[in-house]
């Protein structure tokens, strides 16, 4: 500040004081309406500002929480999409094939399973009818309108649906659904429904906010009809979701606004009927609205004292000119009246002109002399110091403007001791507190500069002091505004960043030390090449992302895997748009990256999955292709082999002939071995139980066993005395044996031992029966124990998983242990496995034991006798087939009644006269299959006895290939002594 001189004053300069008083009084009136109309437009000017700063706050939340909405919704269709693909799929494809109880249970355990580890309340698998198939909560027995609805639209859109939120009457909670389809064929044949709680992780994800705000909320609504429909809890009224609505003429209330189509900011009345800033925004892909609002009252507060202090300020101003005009007038009249008092006057006049300087200035003004005391003061000063100018007069500066250091709390020199002991202008000091007459602290910036006089001689000091409290707001409000933004990106579990020009990064969030390891500081500065893992990505990947960075265009989604600090790989989805300065110029990216690391990993296994599918889906095909040709394959080699055997009877044995038909003889059983080899590859065998000594079966088993292992491994058999007996297939035995064996040959590196041993055990507690699959009583026990390298803990519980195997690719299928699970299952027997890593591993199985006896089946064998009398109807669809058989079976007697198909059967059992004693008929014919002719001549002849004959059964007089209790079978291809045997032995049957 240039130092201050003073001048006599001309009256000259005054205009003749001929005015009226109204006229002043008029222009006071004026001027002070156009202060208050200023006042006004500054304050909704301030309001306008702070609305709009808020509104961006909102906006910025309502995006987040959207985005999360989004987030949520995905994780919900990946889910259903996962859970309805692999096993469930295939257990459900299979139960549409053949519904049995034991696929339906399978898919309840797999749901079980996944509710485990997930946050779902409840699963149902259901028909394309609504009809609930599988539920894990067994009080839900039918589904829900909403729930049936959703079954419609999955089934009509033909895939995975996200339902809407609905009231579930059966725990009075609200939920939402996720349901995706189950094709057979083209069609969709089952619908899989995930049950979403979204008291778990949708409503606290909506109230969770960056900040603590006890008047903010998020709100979730939707139309329903004439009502706006409130999903979400409500932070001020104890309402139940979905159970609070609003009518559709409420158009003040935000809610309304935003179902009507209304979007961006809105200012209204909220459910509570308080006042409320709200940013209105529809949820994409969905028929849900965003509200996000916040309390007017408290926003508008600062605003309301800011223009409260501007228009006193103003106020104070207006009353100073009129009194400066009223003074000026006084003068006036006085000179035009009193000549000789012209120098007082002039001298009254400057120092009126002085105090309307000072007063009209809205900073504070302090002047003093030249020994620092007080001699004036405008109302500002007394405003921040509390003293008025009548107190301050003639008083030491120090006693009225005493100030301290804001961060050490001293005491400072005063700027007016400064100027007279220097004569210079001290600058604007910051960082000083002034202490008040009451004690209070004021934050002040002041400067200070001399008086002089015409001559040049310091004759006081003016002081200026500016209140820094608006100021301090101000920068304190921007300091908390940048924090909160920064806290809002810290927050986001995403990996924020910023590039410059370079491609460097030049910013990253704290999010980058939990996704790759590295601090930010450790980020800054360093290029993305620096972090990328050469081994995955490509150059020709890594050079088409270097051009879209060359031509400064945007990109998203794009994955690219990055080193780890510790070495591992992390998958990065990354999304970044180009910067540029309002000229132009190219500033660098700005973007956001998110670890799918997980994602892609479960992408991987899906594809595994269902490449594993796939694989099972050929052995299907091949299982069919086997059963067919099998059938057929069957019937030429029984008539090859019978007629051999029938010319062999007829022929000496030193003809000529003789030996050349006993090799064609030798080489049809052998390609009947072939066939059944076939059908066990392809399970398609006939599984036919009987009366096993498990010792007697494994001993003659042991040399097969010894082959697989081979000579490095010792074979040890430690048989129970007298284990007992059980109903077991002995072909199903063996394969259960080899596949043990093999494993623990696979498993054993060098020389080691392969132990079985049995025993009889009782089981009499459900607990431990319950553990194993098994229901109490009676078992034998196999225990098969090898030394190899044994197995962990996540190995041991997917050992029985279909196609999971820990041998390298071409040394297995993963379907060994899961046969012999599938076998013991099948025959109600259990199965428990003890590992340890290093120190083998062993195997304990559960066959029931069994109270009956073959003694009577071994006497009625050597009882049989090669012929009979009886009249037999022998039903076969291949000509030559039956033609071997009427030659068979006149030779030894029978009277034969023959038909080609199963309508000529049905004729001759209303036609023919006389009792018909026995029918022989082929499983699989035109018309209808053998189990179908039986039950319609026996509707005919109850009392005639039914013997089947078949090479492959395809589960028609068999439960998944297990011959009936009751049911007489002949397995092609047969021989004419075992078919004349098979009909003595079922005619001699009561």
């Amino acid at each position: 500040m240039p130092p201050l001189t003073f001048s006599a004053p001309s009256f000259d300069r005054f205009p003749p004081l001929n005015r009226r008083p109204w006229n002043i009084l008029a222009g006071l009136v004026l001027l002070l309406a156009v202060f208050l109309s200023g006042g006004l437009a500054l304050y909704q000017q301030q309001e306008r500002t702070i609305l709009r700063e808020h509104h961006e706050h909102l906006h910025a939340i309502s995006r987040l929480k959207i985005d999360q909405i989004l987030a949520w919704r995905q994780e919900r269709l990946a889910d259903v999409r996962m859970h309805s693909s692999g096993m469930v799929r295939l257990h459900a494809q299979q139960w549409l094939q053949t519904p049995q109880p034991h696929l339906l249970d399978d898919i309840h355990q797999r749901l079980q399973f996944f509710q485990d580890n997930e946050s779902y309340a409840n699963m149902m698998l259901v028909d394309a009818g609504g009809r609930i198939l599988v539920t894990l909560l067994p009080r839900v027995i039918a589904l829900e309108p909403d729930e049936r609805a959703l079954v419609d639209q999955v089934i009509n859109q033909r895939e995975p649906v996200l339902g809407d939120f609905f009231h579930c009457r059966h725990c009075n909670e609200p939920h939402v659904e996720v349901a995706a389809p189950i094709f057979a064929g083209d069609r969709v044949a089952l619908v899989l429904i995930l049950v979403a709680d979204p008291h778990r992780d949708l409503y606290p994800m909506l109230q969770a906010w960056p900040t603590a705000d006890h008047n903010a909320e998020s709100i979730l609504v939707r139309r329903d009809g004439e009502k706006v429909r409130f999903l979400s809890r409500l932070r001020h009224l104890d309402h139940p979701p979905l159970s609070f609505h609003l009518a559709m003429d409420r158009t003040d209330e935000p809610a309304v606004q935003a179902a009507l189509g209304q979007t961006g900011m809105a200012l209204g009345s909220d459910y509570r009927g308080e006042t409320a800033l709200t940013d209105l925004n529809k949820v994409p892909e969905t028929d849900w609205f965003m509200v996000t609002k916040m309390d007017t009252g408290a926003l508008l507060t600062e605003a309301r004292s800011r223009t409260g202090m501007v228009l006193l300020l103003l106020f104070m101003a207006v009353l100073t000119a009129g009194f400066l005009v009223q003074l000026t007038s006084l003068s006036r009249r006085k000179a035009l009246s009193e000549a000789l008092l012209r120098e007082e006057r002039e001298h009254h006049h400057t120092r009126g002109q002085n105090r309307a300087v000072l007063y009209s200035i809205g900073e504070g003004v302090i002047a003093t002399d030249d020994a620092g005391r007080i001699t004036r003061m405008n109302p500002a000063a007394e405003s921040m110091t509390g003293w008025t100018e009548t107190e301050s007069l003639g008083r030491p500066l120090a006693e009225i403007y005493r100030i301290i250091d804001e961060d050490s709390g001293q005491p400072l020199e005063l700027p007016v001791h400064r100027v007279l002991r220097d004569g210079i202008t001290v600058g604007l000091s910051n960082r000083i507190l002034l202490i008040a007459k009451d004690g209070g602290h004021l934050p002040v910036a002041d400067n200070a500069a001399p008086i002089r006089d015409e001559r040049g001689k310091i004759t006081g000091v003016v002081l200026v002091v500016r209140d820094q409290s608006r100021h301090r707001a101000a920068e304190k409000a921007r300091i908390e505004s940048t924090k909160r933004y920064a806290d809002l990106v810290e927050s986001i579990s995403d990996f924020i960043w910023e590039t410059g020009p370079d491609h460097r990064y030049s910013f990253c969030s704290t999010r980058s030390f939990g996704l790759l390891g590295y601090r930010p500081e450790e980020i800054v500065g360093k290029c993305w090449l620096d972090f990328l893992d050469r081994e995955v990505e490509s150059p020709e990947s890594i050079e088409r992302f270097k051009q879209v960075l060359a031509q400064q265009q945007p990109y998203s989604q794009l994955c690219r895997t990055f080193v780890a600090k510790d070495g591992g790989r992390v998958v990065l989805e990354s999304s970044g748009v180009p910067i540029f300065t309002p000229k132009g110029d190219f500033q660098g990216y700005r973007g956001i990256s998110r670890d799918i690391t997980e994602r892609k990993k479960g992408e991987e296994e899906q594809k595994q999955l269902e490449a594993q599918l796939l694989q099972s889906q050929k052995m299907e095909v091949v299982g069919r292709l086997a059963g067919g040709v099998a059938h057929d394959f069957n019937n030429m080699l029984t008539i090859i082999g019978s007629y051999v055997e029938m010319s062999l009877n007829d022929l000496p044995e030193e003809h000529r002939l003789a030996k050349r038909l006993r090799e064609v003889h030798h080489a049809t059983l052998h390609s009947a071995d072939l066939t059944r080899q076939l059908l066990a590859f392809a399970r398609k065998q006939v599984v036919s139980p009987r009366v096993l000594d498990v010792n007697e079966t494994i001993t003659d088993a042991l040399k097969m066993l010894h082959r697989l292992i081979g000579e490095n491994i010792e074979l040890v058999w430690k048989p129970g005395p007298d284990p007992g007996q059980v109903l077991f297939d002995p072909t199903q035995l063996g394969q259960i044996l080899a596949n043990l064996a093999v494993n623990a040959r696979d498993a054993i590196a060098g020389i080691g031992r392969l132990t079985i041993a049995t025993r009889a055990v009782d089981i009499d507690e459900p607990v431990v029966a319950g553990e194993m699959g098994i229901e109490p009583g009676r078992y034998v026990q196999l225990i098969v124990h090898d030394d190899g390298c044994g197995m962990d803990e996540s190995t041991l519980g997917r050992i029985f998983e279909p196609f999971f195997t820990t041998k390298e690719e071409g040394r297995g299928t993963g379907l060994g242990l899961a046969t012999v699970y599938g076998i013991l299952k099948q025959n109600r027997g259990g199965i428990s496995v003890h590992s340890t890593p290093g120190r083998g591993t062993t195997f304990t199985l559960y066959i029931p034991k069994t109270g009956k006896n073959d003694a009577t089946f071994s006497a009625i064998g050597s009882a049989l006798e090669n012929g009979g009398t009886e009249t037999i109807l022998l039903v076969e669809d291949e000509k030559a087939l039956l033609e071997l058989g009427v030659a068979i079976l006149a030779q030894r007697g029978y009277s034969i009644l023959t038909a080609l198909t199963p309508s000529e059967a049905i004729d001759l059992a209303h036609t023919h006269p006389t009792p018909i004693d026995l029918l022989v008929t082929d499983v699989i014919m035109p018309e209808m299959n053998g189990l179908e002719l039986a039950e319609a001549i026996r509707c005919i002849r109850p009392a005639i006895k039914v013997l089947f004959m078949s090479g492959y059964t395809a589960d028609i007089i068999g439960r998944h290939g297990v011959i009936d209790s009751g049911i007489c079978f002949l397995e092609k291809p047969f021989t004419a002594r075992s078919l004349s045997k098979k009909i003595r032995e079922v005619l001699h049957q009561g």
